[in-house]
């Protein structure tokens, strides 16, 4: 156990992108499963250079990224995203892609470095582990002081919040405009990861969630919890209009084995993996890219929110002891704030969950988020097959093509 915490304590102040990477391998291999929908086409993400074994997803440098939480290892799991991260080509450049995505089963792990003459031109310009550079992760606060964990990502550039508007608001206007400032003088780049659900799932934190279901007359979820928009929405006002080529990157993570309404951080959680070497098989991390100009509540009327100082005014929430409807109360509310932007924003964010919320039932029921259901009924409520066999992801549109499983291997 000392060496254990030894090592991990090593790798996690080790500041080279493939920290993580080597953790998981010491500790606790997996691979990765990726699946996307249309606004992320595989033979689109998918990059392999013809002379090289390795695969890498081309994702943009300047990404704020939304996913569902359900273990403190998901974190770790995006980090690895993005150390797979290579930048797209140049639009004169042609795709690399040397075979259809759906036949892809890689392995990935080198370091930076030249790649074969043979790849040169299409390498132009591109940038390798991008993501993994320059990550900044939200968090609650009280992971900070996890023994061993909590010491490590004290080296890394997170921003720990206490999930109360009233403490977090001026210590995260302060984050963002520095990381704003920094991505638009240089070339760095951004990945901002978010987790609105603000926790993980557990007895405590679903009692919450059916309460604010309760109050609100919508349905309670089963695999996840009510998210919280206000956090979200005030980065991006915050940052689109700073960051022009600011996306959102949704995510939606599954662990194999964990049943429906399942808490998979009583299946893997960090001192299952790291301590007792108990890893998922592979993590399932389904994508979907999102433009800003598409968001209800991201509109031209919602950035006119933003003040002077380039900030976002925006209102105080409700209290923290049970999931807040994220509304600002107009008497409240900060000057320039549009309570009816910020509720659309909320009923937009509230139907990505939904969306998640149907994969996730597939992901349960099948093994795997590409995976349709081979017919007939379990007979879990919101889980029926339609008359033609569609479930609920076919019906909404949410996955295109199959999946692809990527390795982490250094070796």
């Amino acid at each position: 156990m000392y060496v254990r915490s030894v090592l991990l304590l090593v790798c996690l102040t080790n500041q080279p992108p493939h920290s993580v990477i080597l953790l998981v391998n010491l500790f606790s291999p997996t691979s990765i499963t990726i699946t996307t929908d249309h606004t992320l086409p595989l033979d689109k993400l998918l990059h392999k250079p013809s002379s090289t074994g390795l695969t890498y997803l081309q994702l943009p440098k300047d990404l704020v990224i939304m996913s569902n939480h359900q273990s403190y290892l998901d974190w770790m799991i995006i980090w690895m995203i993005g150390y797979l991260s290579v930048t797209p080509p140049p639009l004169s450049s042609a795709s690399s892609i040397q075979q259809p995505a759906s036949s892809l089963q890689t392995g990935h792990g080198e370091e930076d470095k030249l790649l074969p003459s043979d790849d040169v031109d299409d390498e132009k310009g591109r940038e390798y582990h991008h993501g993994s550079r320059t990550i900044v992760i939200l968090l609650k606060r009280s992971l900070k002081w996890v023994p061993v964990v909590g010491w490590g990502m004290q080296f890394y550039r997170f921003i720990f919040l206490r999930r109360q508007w009233a403490h977090d608001q001026q210590n995260l206007t302060a984050a963002l405009s520095d990381l704003a400032r920094r991505t638009r003088n240089g070339a760095t780049g951004l990945w901002l990861l978010i987790f609105p659900e603000g926790t993980i799932t557990s007895d405590n934190e679903r009692a919450k969630s059916v309460r604010y279901a309760q109050k609100e007359g919508i349905p309670d979820f089963v695999n996840l919890l009510h998210p919280r928009s206000t956090g979200l929405h005030f980065i991006l006002q915050t940052l689109a209009p700073r960051i022009p080529s600011l996306k959102l990157l949704d995510i939606t993570i599954g662990y194999p084995g964990v049943p429906r309404g399942g808490y998979a951080q009583e299946w893997y959680g960090l001192g299952s993996v790291f301590w007792k070497g108990v890893a998922p098989p592979s993590v399932h991390v389904h994508m979907r890219m999102v433009d800003l100009a598409e968001v209800r509540g991201m509109a031209a009327g919602a950035t006119s929110t933003i003040q002077s100082n380039g900030v976002a005014a925006v209102g105080e929430v409700a209290r923290d002891d049970v999931p807040p409807t994220d509304v600002p109360n107009p008497s409240t509310s900060a000057p320039n704030a549009t309570a009816s932007v910020d509720q659309e924003f909320t009923l937009w964010l509230r139907s990505r969950w939904q969306d998640k919320e149907a994969l996730l039932d597939r992901f349960t029921k099948t093994g795997g988020f590409a995976r349709a259901p081979a017919g007939g009924d379990d007979g879990d409520a919101g889980r029926e097959s339609g008359a033609n066999g569609e479930d609920e992801v076919e019906r909404r549109g949410l996955v295109k093509g199959e999946e692809v499983v990527l390795s982490l291997g250094l070796w």
